[in-house]
């Protein structure tokens, strides 16, 4: 890649990557290919505000976003007759 040959990330908190490590063996990736993969990311914004919520709060976090969807969907029901 142009303008940055052999670039490294120096001072980075062991926390950090210890983080990256748990990742990238979760993802079956190498940490290169990881990092490569963040930074091609953090340069393109989320072209819908459902793909940021399931970015940030979907399935690898535990969280089934699509629950109540169809319930969000559906007309309400109609209250008693007066």
């Amino acid at each position: 890649m142009a303008g940055l040959p052999g670039s490294s990330v120096r001072r980075l908190d062991e926390e950090a990557v210890a983080r990256l490590r748990t990742r990238t063996a979760r993802q079956g990736v190498s940490m290169e290919g990881e990092i490569r993969s963040i930074l091609r990311d953090s340069g393109s914004a989320p072209n819908r505000l459902t793909d940021l919520a399931t970015e940030i709060f979907g399935p690898d976090h535990g969280i089934d976003l699509d629950a109540g969807v169809a319930a969000a969907r559906s007309p309400p029901a109609a209250g008693p007759a007066e």
